[in-house]
């Protein structure tokens, strides 16, 4: 059940502002500890490089430095 929520969080992730995304964060009432779990490892990738690293090659993006050392460590979701 878990699985069908991803698809939706990582699109809107894309859409939702930094500050919009911690103020939905903070006032949602998640009641699955993973569902949590996944929604703030996304958050913490947004605020440390404000996209998705993962997401690069699909988008036409250059990586980072940065960002190709977290992909090395952190294959995906």
């Amino acid at each position: 059940q878990l699985f069908k929520y991803k698809p939706l969080l990582t699109i809107l992730n894309e859409f939702i502002s930094q500050a919009d995304y911690k103020e939905n964060l903070k006032s949602s009432e998640y009641t699955d500890a993973e569902l949590m779990k996944y929604a703030t490892e996304h958050r913490d990738i947004i605020e440390r490089f404000r996209r998705f690293p993962h997401r690069n090659a699909a988008l036409g993006r250059k990586s980072t430095l940065a960002e190709v050392e977290f992909m090395q460590k952190h294959p995906g979701f």
